[in-house]
Parts: structure tokens; sequence; C-alpha cells
């Protein structure tokens, strides 16, 4: 029993030094803690920083959180000071994220402070582990798996009977069908070709891609395909040459000779060349990246759609 009781005991603290880094003095303390040390991919971590100094310490500088090259942060909130028993309760929260699985390391947090004698000093927390999933390991079926019905067996006559009149029925929804589609073809093509402009077809497939579930799940590759596939629609059907399959150093040709600044020109072969990395070279974006290639596929469409000006353009000078 005695054996299994300090077992237990070390497990347990080798859990607790997964989600939490400590580190301070009689002066100053530092504590870094983690919600959850084992997520999804993609789903929101609470990283705290908790910070306790005597009250003639002061903080030299706001804290800062020290990976963003393996975590996206998608809030920052201050702690509010308040006093307990005569220390200084302060700190931070990052509300973070990451698009990898394995194993991720939070390093050290950085806290600078001054002492009472106006010297400045740091300390720093340490380390997190966080393992990031494809799936929730926790995770379980609701119900349990049921057998097989066996097929009812219905009498001979009645077996005839029912297959001639399904083979009737099928005939007749074909032969309505076709006709139903004969009758509606023509004004719904006429009606679709006037639906999305260029732009607006865009816009419309690139929301799509962004609300997608594609990032969270891993799939950065298909990700990457899509948006290439939808800039290279747009130039297609905005300049009128064929871009969907050509390669992007026959797109750079192309754009020598369409109506756009060089800065647009510049940012359209940046967005080609960086998605033909993921795309063909295996190479795995950071978030930072996947978030400048999301603003450069919206600033094409919005830098070069066409100005629509019909309307002005049937006004006609009275005489």
């Amino acid at each position: 029993m005695n054996k299994r009781f300090i077992w237990s005991l070390l497990m347990f603290a080798l859990a607790l030094t997964a989600t939490i880094g400590y580190a301070g003095d009689s002066d100053i303390t530092v504590r870094a803690e983690v919600n959850k040390a084992f997520v999804t991919i993609g789903e929101r971590i609470v990283c705290s920083v908790f910070v306790r100094h005597d009250p003639k310490i002061r903080l030299a500088s706001s804290i800062e959180f020290p990976n963003s090259r393996d975590f996206e942060i998608k809030s920052v909130r201050d702690i509010p000071d308040k006093q307990d028993e005569g220390i200084v309760i302060t700190g931070r929260n990052f509300e973070i994220a990451a698009y990898g699985l394995g194993e991720f390391v939070v390093d050290e947090i950085l806290v600078k402070y001054l002492t009472p004698d106006g010297v400045e000093k740091e300390i720093k927390t340490s380390r997190i582990y966080i393992t990031v999933q494809s799936v929730d390991k926790k995770g379980k079926p609701k119900q349990d798996i049921r057998g097989i019905k066996p097929p009812l067996d219905l009498p001979s006559d009645l077996k005839k009977w029912l297959m001639r009149g399904g083979i009737l029925a099928v005939i007749a929804g074909i032969a309505i069908t076709a006709f139903v589609s004969f009758l509606t073809k023509r004004p719904k093509i006429e009606a679709s070709a006037t639906v999305f402009s260029p732009h607006d077809e865009a816009y419309q497939a690139l929301r799509t891609l962004f609300d997608s579930s594609l990032i969270r799940e891993g799939q950065v590759k298909e990700y990457y395909i899509r948006i290439s596939e939808i800039i290279r629609r747009y130039l297609e059907r905005r300049y009128g040459f064929a871009a969907v399959e050509k390669t992007t150093d026959e797109i750079s040709k192309n754009l020598r000779d369409i109506e756009a600044e060089d800065g647009v020109r510049k940012t359209i072969k940046e967005f080609l060349q960086e998605s033909d990395i993921v795309k063909f070279a295996k190479y795995r974006p950071e978030p930072r990246e996947i978030v400048l290639i999301n603003k450069k596929a919206t600033d094409i469409v919005d830098k070069t759609k066409l100005v629509e000006t019909a309307a002005a353009s049937q006004e006609q000078p009275a005489k």
C-alpha cells in the first residue's frame, strides 16, 4: 500500500508540472499555468501568468507571451491588481491556439520588475508542456452499435407486384424529371450567368473557405490548394486569360498585360509562389503565414475588381 501511495503522489506531481510553471523568491514570485494540457488542433487554451510581489516592487514592463512562432495569440487580458495580506497579486491571461500536431512547449515567461532601490531585475516562470492531438481521445460514441436485423420475408406474389410497381414508379419519375428539366433548363442557365460577378464569386468562395474547419483539422495543404484555385478562377474571369491550369510562371507573363498597379502584380505573384511552396514542396506554414495568405487573397480581389458603371453609362444628356 505504501508503494502504491507514493507512486500515485509522484504521478500527480508530474501531471501538475505539465500545466504549471512556478519560480520566485521571498519578495516576488511568478507562476504560469494553462487550463488544459491536452487539446485538439485549433482548440483555444488559456495561459495565465500570476505575479505576487511586495508592494514596494513595481513591474518594469508588460508581460509578453514568448511563443508566437508556435501558438497563435487570440486575445490578451490583464488581471486586475489586488492585495492579499499585504501582497500584490497581478498578472495577464493569454488565449492561444496551436495549429500543429505533437508536443509543444510554452517557454519561460519573462517578468521584469524594479526593486525598492530602483534596480531592474527579471524573473522567469518554468516551462509548460502541451500536447496537441488530432481528435479528443476522451470522446466516446453516444450509442452502442446494434446488430443488423434480418430482412423481412414477403410472399412471392406480393414481391412480384411490388417489383412491377417499383419499376413503373421509377420510369414515371424519370419521365417527369426529364420533362420538368426540359422546361426549366434554359431560364436557369440564363439566370445563373448573371448572378455573380468575378469579384462577388471570389468573395463568396473565400468566406466559405475562411469559415471551414480545414485548418483546425490540420488539412493545411488542402486549404492552400483551394485558396489558390479561388484566386486563379478569379483572375481567369476578371482578365480573360486561362489561369486555372497554368503554372505560376505562365500566369506571371500574363500579368504584364493586365491593367493593374505594379504593387498589385507583385502581390499576385507572391501569393501564387507562397501557395505553390505549400502545395508542392511539403512546407508547413506557421499560423501567422496563414493569416497573411488570407489577407493577400482578399487584397487581390479588392484592388482589381471591376467597378460597375453600367448605370451611369446609360444616362444620356438631354438634347
